[in-house]
């Protein structure tokens, strides 16, 4: 099966790249639910090796291009590479504008792959750097909104790797977790809501001494908007947690938000 997968893309990509990358992208979804993690990585590799040279008709066809290849490898999974991710983000980042709107979401990306796969506080560092960078020029309420969430969450994976700090990053996850949930309400975004309440709760029981009542209103909350989404295991999730009965080892609600 490897052969043939690699066969088959390393023939495609030369003539079509976008169009091949969104095939292969699907593949490696269905790989990954089938347990099929040997052929998944076989196939980024050979992307890996085979990207530098595919031809794009115009620049910014080959940044898009590298800037999807590198959210992929920045993403957990069977192929994660945060050293590749971070590579791929750089041709996108010497491509597009500093100051444009694609810059800043590549930014923001890369963030994200590096809060997703970072294992010391100075990559943690790096990554909100770079939210902050992104921020600068994300003045849309929703672009804005979904890079706040984001900071947010790396604020308080932050905490858990500088515990000298703990308090102090987690009142910036709290800020900037409520400034997004305000842009979110504002633009009516249900499920951006509901996902950033879920982490404004987890951010308020990480506290050296969390206040139990707050801490299960939050979730609360967030499972009663969950509620209105017709998203039942959220809800019962954030109830769950509400009750202190702990966090699960799958959860079907997600860290951060992209784009």
């Amino acid at each position: 099966m490897e052969e043939a997968f690699v066969a088959r893309f390393r023939a495609a990509f030369p003539a079509a790249p976008r169009d091949t990358f969104r095939e292969w992208y699907l593949l490696q979804d269905e790989l990954r639910e089938g347990g099929h993690d040997d052929v998944a990585r076989a196939l980024a590799d050979d992307l890996w090796a085979l990207a530098p040279a595919l031809p794009f008709a115009a620049d910014g066809e080959r940044a898009s291009f590298f800037h999807n290849f590198a959210v992929f490898l920045g993403s957990l999974g069977p192929a994660a590479s945060l050293a590749r991710s971070r590579e791929a983000f750089r041709v996108a980042l010497g491509i597009w504008p500093p100051g444009s709107s694609d810059h800043a979401r590549a930014q923001q990306n890369e963030a994200n792959a590096i809060q997703a796969l970072a294992k010391s506080k100075g990559e943690l560092d790096e990554a909100i750097a770079l939210y902050r960078e992104a921020l600068v020029v994300r003045t849309a309420a929703v672009a804005r909104g979904v890079t706040l969430h984001n900071l947010g969450v790396a604020f308080r994976r932050l905490a858990e790797l500088d515990p000298g700090r703990r308090d102090e990053h987690l009142g910036e996850s709290e800020a900037a977790l409520r400034a997004a949930l305000a842009l979110r309400r504002e633009k009516g975004l249900g499920e951006g809501e509901a996902l950033t309440l879920f982490h404004l709760a987890l951010t308020q029981q990480a506290r050296t001494r969390p206040d139990a009542d707050s801490v299960a209103d939050a979730f609360d909350a967030a499972a009663t908007r969950y509620d209105a989404l017709e998203r039942p295991s959220e809800a019962a999730l954030c109830r769950r947690l509400a009750r202190g009965e702990g966090f699960p080892l799958s959860s079907s609600v997600s860290c951060h938000t992209g784009s």
